[in-house]
């Protein structure tokens, strides 16, 4: 791809933040409470909307929304087969985050993965949530809406109860979390995705602060992550967002711990990376920050895998790309029985 302009690193402290300006910003931060038992669930609100970045597309195909990446005719698909879904970070793309050396190199979830487990539909879902100059105005609520609409038109009729697999990278897992809470909270609209949802394998997404990483840190070393790698970005750091992101710091751990009333039945794998990425001097999600402390939770540190890395496999015979392979299947065998 061509050259992007350079972005700059946001200030990892967060002290430089001058939180009495953040109302004159268009990206203002706010919570919504959704009537039910639950915790009263926090969102993040972005910034303003019109058509999708033209970065936001590959090979003339929209990336936003959920897009099928196996084609399988419908006489085909049974009911016991699995959907397997990866959901990208604050910027990612549905295409680009998954494929190594940007969009050229392999993209393992539509080159591979779909040889692997026969039946299986395998999906990305793409979302506008980056940290530069783009025009979208979304909060977490409204992309989880979505994400959840396009699920259940894309599994109707004898569909609807295939099992779910979700692949997580970066800050998709909270996304997905916050989906998961939605979905229970409004079954009606939502049918069938609580019960399908059979296993669920996140890649680096941070889960929780510590005494040394606060959640506006951890927040603050993933942007850095993803305004470092610079190729599917364009524009400056939107400092009113970067706002947004520290006041709703703690409106992320709450949809955290609200996750924990919905992960029961549902198989939770942790991946979180074992090298630093460049040009931080840290791991953005480590094996603290990365682990979610729930019983039965597997923990796989990826060996070699920094935080773009881990979501990224150049072959069928890359060591980290069989451990994720072996748990899909796993919990697929596993809903079958």
């Amino acid at each position: 791809m061509g050259s992007y302009p350079q972005t700059q690193l946001v200030n990892a402290s967060w002290q430089s933040l001058n939180l009495a300006t953040h109302d004159k910003y268009a990206g203002s931060s706010s919570f919504k409470t959704q009537p039910s038992t639950l915790s009263p669930t926090p969102t993040i609100r972005l910034a303003p909307v019109a058509s999708p970045s033209p970065s936001l597309r590959v090979s003339g195909t929209n990336a936003l929304g959920l897009s099928l990446l196996s084609r399988l005719d419908d006489e085909h698909l049974t009911t016991t087969s699995a959907d397997i879904i990866a959901i990208h970070g604050i910027n990612g793309h549905a295409h680009y985050t998954w494929m190594v050396d940007g969009n050229d190199g392999p993209f393992w979830l539509r080159d591979f993965l779909p040889h692997e487990i026969p039946g299986a539909r395998v999906y990305s879902f793409g979302y506008d949530f980056r940290v530069l100059f783009s025009k979208a105005n979304w909060d977490l609520t409204s992309i989880s809406r979505s994400f959840l609409t396009q699920l259940i038109a894309a599994r109707r009729g004898r569909l609807r109860h295939r099992p779910l697999v979700f692949l997580c990278h970066s800050m998709g897992g909270l996304v997905l979390k916050q989906a998961l809470i939605q979905a229970r909270l409004d079954e009606r609209d939502y049918p069938g995705i609580k019960e399908s949802a059979k296993a669920i394998i996140f890649l680096s997404t941070p889960h929780r602060g510590s005494d040394s990483v606060t959640w506006p840190l951890l927040l603050a070393n993933v942007i850095n992550a993803s305004l470092a790698a610079g190729s599917q970005l364009w524009g400056r750091a939107r400092t009113d967002l970067l706002k947004s992101l520290e006041k709703d710091a703690g409106g992320l751990h709450e949809i955290s711990v609200n996750f924990r009333n919905q992960a029961a039945g549902i198989r939770v794998v942790s991946c979180y990376e074992q090298n630093v990425t460049p040009p931080l001097n840290e791991l953005v999600v480590n094996e603290y920050t990365g682990v979610l402390g729930f019983p039965g939770e597997k923990l796989i540190p990826m060996m070699g895998c920094d935080h773009r890395s881990i979501a990224r496999f150049a072959s069928r015979d890359d060591a980290n790309y069989k451990l994720i392979v072996r748990e899909i299947k796993e919990a697929i065998e596993s809903a079958g029985k």
